[in-house]
């Protein structure tokens, strides 16, 4: 009797597969390629979480129409950044507890991070457009606070999404790929008692 495994399994264990091919007939020209991509990018989201950061400190009472809005990004900066530090230590760390512990409160920072994130655009959102005007009293949202705000959320909205559509892609090429090498994507409903189809 074959033993059949979940497709789930399958397509990680084809995915993990084709990367252990793919590192070792990387050449070395797309390796530096590839690694100057990933530092410049992550350059430049450090910028933009210090930037949250700083902004939501400096203008943390300006913006009495949400006053939420300053703390909204000084929270989601410093969680960001601590769970950018914890991924760059857990890197350095081998197999064992520590390195359980460091990917553990990076899910736990990430899950806190995705729902502050969906707080935070109600935030923004609701108040579209904001009144930049000091003198309308209660009533208004400092420029630069709001605008910076605003982009962060949908620029990270967009990157959420083109993420999760690249993801769901990879794993139907990988289910495509691994259907046409034959694997079984369902399992049989026929008994084959013994003898191997």
């Amino acid at each position: 009797m074959t033993v059949q495994r979940p497709i789930l399994c399958l397509v990680l264990l084809d995915l993990k597969d084709s990367q252990k091919m793919e590192t070792s007939q990387r050449s070395p020209v797309l390796s530096s390629c590839l690694i100057s991509i990933i530092v410049v990018l992550n350059i430049i989201l450090w910028m933009f979480l210090m930037s949250a950061v700083g902004l939501g400190a400096m203008h943390l009472h300006d913006c009495p129409l949400q006053p939420y809005i300053p703390i909204y990004l000084l929270v989601i900066g410093l969680t960001s950044i601590a769970s950018l530090l914890l991924a760059y230590l857990n890197n350095t760390l081998e197999t064992g507890f520590l390195s359980l512990l460091c990917s553990s409160c990076i899910f736990l920072l990430q899950l806190f991070n995705l729902g502050w994130f969906i707080t935070g655009s109600e935030w923004v959102y609701s108040i579209y457009p904001p009144n930049y005007d000091t003198n309308g009293g209660e009533k208004y949202c400092q420029r630069k606070i709001y605008l910076f705000a605003f982009w962060f959320n949908s620029l990270g909205s967009i990157c959420m999404a083109v993420v999760f559509f690249c993801g769901v892609f990879f794993i139907f090429l990988a289910c495509v790929k691994m259907a046409f090498r034959g694997h079984h994507l369902l399992h049989s409903h026929k008994r084959s008692y013994g003898v191997d189809a």
